[in-house]
């Protein structure tokens, strides 16, 4: 295997308003990636695992983005159903390892925080009502769930570099 043709995965250059297939996803300096290129053989177990994690960033980008832009809406639309879609997305592929599912279960798991908490405190209204000091929480609180998605998935690209190249190369 050649390594030279390689592009980094970990190319998410900050920028302003942090770019997954070129959505906003919110305004912070983070992003989801679009895409994990396939560097091993064609073997079906690597095209299988390289289809579900490109897949799994698009749709999870793209609620990512859903959710940030619910924030201090007065009217919050439900996007419980978007969410329960993608875990049964994650859940029903058996096709990936076990250490790779587990991290991007807990992608799923930090999506439904961060819309849990948009849903219940980050309606206009409620925002409108909040003291100084639980606006200074809600605003802390909102960059650590609307970041922590996209922390996991870094640590996932880790564990694919080493499930490619230290396990199967």
């Amino acid at each position: 295997m050649k390594r030279s043709n390689q592009t980094s995965q970990d190319n998410c250059s900050n920028t302003s308003s942090g770019n997954f297939n070129g959505n906003n996803i919110s305004n912070s300096d983070v992003k989801f990636i679009s895409g994990v290129t396939n560097y091993t053989d064609n073997s079906n177990k690597f095209v299988v695992l390289q289809e579900f994690i490109n897949s799994f960033f698009e749709k999870a980008g793209a609620l990512h983005n859903k959710i940030g832009e619910c924030a201090g809406k007065d009217s919050i639309p439900d996007l419980n159903s978007d969410l329960l879609a993608l875990r049964n997305f994650v859940e029903g592929t058996l096709a990936i390892p076990n250490s790779i599912f587990e991290i991007v279960d807990k992608i799923v798991q930090s999506l439904f925080a961060y819309y849990e908490l948009i849903a219940t405190r980050g309606s206009g209204n409620n925002l409108r009502n909040m003291s100084a000091d639980q606006s200074d929480d809600y605003i802390r609180e909102f960059e650590k769930r609307k970041t922590e998605p996209v922390e996991i998935q870094r640590r996932l690209l880790h564990v694919l570099r080493n499930f490619i190249f230290d396990e199967h190369c």
